[in-house]
């Protein structure tokens, strides 16, 4: 395949999931977004151009990747025909999560990006978040100011939700949460904070990096915040080199984001500190109480998963269902420490920038995973590919 096509196809899809990620209609209760349908039309023009070539590579490692995926996927169509569902969103969601993406991204997309130059979509990734953040901090100002939001129908938000967004649990009080376009400040802050390591390196421009960790601080989310403070530590201990210096300097920033974080509540916000040390967890202390009740296999109609990623899993799949799960979403790590450790690769700063926004998500996912929620995974499983496509050099 020509590379120009190529980057035709990784740029589009990049503006259509990344820019406008529920830019779509709704068939019933079912979002169909244009990021997703133009994915799935590319990637099926990359599978039939793939079958006409007559010699295709696929790297080992990718398909190692996606064959961890397929128990869970296995699991969970039998878990769905012998259990049933009571929300055939969530299920679909869940299928296309963890049966279709993580071919779609590992073998397709994957195939591509091997023949496409990496600083173009990195260079494509770059330019877009910070279109994502101005047009955030802009909304967010619109709605400080006005008390309304700005919607832009099938492209900013889904024809199906215009006039719904004070339904999107984005309500702060006096204040509602940055959410640009993506529709809800949780959803936000989770995809960005994926992108955020990979962001602090690649962004040269200190102002532009200032005005993204500002979009992240403005969801007005805990779960934001709590990975806005692991990206510190991890780019400080894993990207740059751990001196005196940047411990001094990551306990500064610490100390000085505590201090906006209570100006903040107690100005703005018009709360307490028991805002941040929340007994319930954000109403979400009852989910514990599966662990008490959980099963060792799926025997209940599939619902949704929760907020607390790892308790969903284990109401709605049991406890095997749990251990698939880790394993489908570990296999590029397992990829990455391999290589790192028992090949003694040299990894570059992306790649471990990459590594540390999937260290992020699984972190945060102990709070708030989003995880059937558009486009969480989809970045998760484009992130992952990105790890395991780009190349290592032997020490």
């Amino acid at each position: 395949m020509k590379v120009s096509r190529n980057k035709f196809m990784i740029y589009v899809i990049l503006v259509f999931t990344l820019l406008f990620p529920k830019g779509g209609i709704k068939l019933g209760n079912i979002p169909v977004t244009w990021g997703y349908l133009i994915l799935f039309a590319f990637s099926l023009l990359i599978f039939f151009l793939m079958l006409f070539k007559k010699k295709v590579r696929i790297s080992g490692v990718s398909v190692f990747c996606w064959l961890l995926t397929i128990p869970l996927c296995i699991y969970f169509l039998l878990a769905i025909s012998i259990n049933g569902y009571h929300n055939l969103g969530f299920a679909m969601s869940f299928i296309l999560s963890f049966c279709v993406f993580p071919f779609l991204f590992f073998i397709l997309i994957g195939y591509v990006i091997k023949e496409v130059d990496t600083a173009f979509v990195f260079d494509v990734i770059r330019n877009l978040i910070f279109m994502v953040v101005i047009y955030g901090i802009f909304a967010f100002l619109y709605s400080f100011i006005t008390g309304k939001f700005i919607e832009i129908p099938y492209l900013t938000i889904n024809a199906g939700d215009v006039g719904l967004m004070n339904d999107k649990s984005n309500d702060r009080g006096n204040v509602h949460k940055l959410m640009s376009t993506y529709n809800n400040g949780n959803i936000y802050g989770i995809c960005m904070l994926m992108f955020a390591p990979f962001y602090m390196i690649e962004e040269k421009n200190k102002f532009k990096k200032i005005l993204f960790k500002i979009s992240l601080f403005l969801t007005l989310s805990r779960t934001v915040w709590i990975g806005i403070v692991l990206n510190e530590f991890l780019h400080s201990y894993s990207i740059k080199k751990v001196s005196l210096t940047s411990i001094i300097k990551f306990i500064l920033i610490l100390v000085f984001s505590v201090l906006v974080v209570f100006f903040i509540l107690h100005f703005f916000l018009d709360q307490r500190l028991e805002f941040l040390f929340d007994k319930n967890l954000g109403n979400r202390v009852g989910q514990f109480d599966v662990i008490s009740r959980s099963s060792i296999i799926a025997d209940k109609p599939f619902f949704t998963i929760s907020e607390i990623t790892y308790l969903g899993i284990l109401e709605q799949l049991g406890g095997l269902g749990l251990l698939l799960f880790i394993l489908s979403m570990t296999g590029p790590v397992i990829v990455f420490l391999y290589k790192k450790l028992l090949c003694r690769y040299k990894i570059d700063n992306h790649k471990k920038s990459f590594l540390n926004g999937m260290l992020i998500y699984l972190i945060i996912s102990m709070s708030d995973g989003a995880l059937l929620y558009i486009p969480v995974m989809a970045f998760y499983w484009f992130i992952s590919t990105l790890i395991i496509n780009k190349k290592s050099q032997k020490i």
